[in-house]
């Protein structure tokens, strides 16, 4: 028999562990809900099945304010999925894939990322890109803008030790940097694909479940995990996606599989965008921001600007990345109908007094839905 009591106590005793809570809130807080500690203990008590029990869940934290603030409250024993509460022993993973092309800010993230998740022992996964002269490899392993059938020449034929390993020397991906991918064919990243998506963070996020589940259950592929669940024996694995409730259009379109689905817990709760940032500020982490790549088609002008303003060589490379594809197809425009530098002064002229921390805080609207 379960002692609820002494169960409330050490939920809460959980809750204090969270790192960087402010006492005070955490008082007003556990007052609040209660309810929460007593879902978790209820759910002891009836034996009710864990989300992972049997299959994978995994968290995808794109480092921005959408999948932070759905990271946090999984901390604080708030986050709804499905209905019901989830616990941090639910979920597998929290996974960052990195495009290799990140703003600063959103890498600085992950190190707080990194410490809370620790603290309460959640497993994080950084899905990096293959080291330097990933690009000069690619290009050789292709054939007139054609990828090969054989595998990317990073990857190692004797396998990794483990799935941290394989994912710290770019193993999940197949491919080099986004930028470095566009510009060895030539090309830039269109709106209307989101093949980008896909090829950098979609896939590579899939690969790992397929790793996880080899890793806890044996089954060898996910091909094979689909036909288990169509057939009846298996639930698909679960990828938690963080959308704001104002953003709901950002789920349409989407084709689901037989191995994994998708659940939006901000936008099960009603967490739209300004609810956000008294999340953010409880645990000190205010100043989290969009996540995206530095060269996003959603991305406007300002946020151009910015990376002109703040990070020069990276600016350089992005400006040479547009010139690159526009000799191939003179309408190849990151944004616009001028090239990427003149649609900059463009902007600037017309707003002179704006400054970065005002470019930031205004954000853009868009971007894929397993970066938010």
């Amino acid at each position: 028999m379960i002692d609820v009591d002494s169960a409330i106590e050490a939920f809460r005793r959980e809750v204090e562990s969270i790192p960087g809570i402010d006492p005070a809130y955490l008082e007003d807080w556990f007052r609040r809900h209660k309810q929460t500690a007593l879902a978790v203990i209820q759910r002891t008590i009836s034996g009710q099945q864990a989300m992972n029990a049997d299959r994978v869940v995994t968290l995808n934290c794109g480092l921005g304010r959408d999948s932070v603030t759905m990271l946090l409250l999984l901390l604080e024993g708030q986050l709804v999925v499905g209905g019901r509460v989830l616990n941090v022993t639910e979920v597998d993973a929290v996974v960052f894939s990195d495009t290799g092309w990140e703003w600063r800010h959103s890498y600085a993230v992950l190190f707080k990322v990194r410490e809370m998740c620790r603290r309460v022992g959640l497993r994080v996964i950084v899905l990096a890109k293959p080291g330097e002269g990933t690009w000069e490899a690619w290009a050789g392993n292709k054939v007139r803008g054609v990828r090969r059938r054989s595998a990317p020449p990073w990857l190692r034929a004797d396998g990794w030790a483990s799935i941290e390993d394989k994912a710290a020397e770019g193993g999940y991906h197949r491919r080099p940097g986004i930028l470095e991918d566009y510009q060895s064919r030539s090309t830039v990243v269109s709106i209307s694909k989101g093949d980008c998506s896909s090829n950098h963070k979609i896939e590579p996020i899939r690969r790992l479940i397929l790793d996880l589940a080899r890793e806890r259950f044996g089954v060898p592929d996910n091909a094979t995990w689909g036909r288990l669940v169509r057939k009846g024996e298996r639930r698909p694995h679960v990828s938690l996606i963080g959308i704001a409730a104002d953003e709901v259009e950002r789920t349409i379109g989407h084709k689901g599989l037989s191995y994994v689905t998708e659940f939006y817990p901000l936008i099960e709760m009603g967490i739209a965008k300004g609810d956000e940032q008294p999340i953010l500020e409880r645990h000190g982490l205010g100043w989290v921001r969009k996540s995206g790549c530095m060269m996003c088609p959603y991305q406007p002008p300002s946020w151009y600007w910015l990376l002109r303003e703040s990070e020069p060589g990276i600016w350089k490379a992005v400006v040479e990345y547009e010139h690159i594809a526009l000799t191939l197809n003179p309408r190849m425009y990151l944004t616009g109908r001028k090239p990427i530098a003149e649609v900059v002064d463009d902007w600037r002229a017309k707003n002179p007094d704006l400054t970065i921390e005002e470019v930031l805080g205004e954000g853009y609207d868009r971007c894929n839905k397993w970066a938010a």
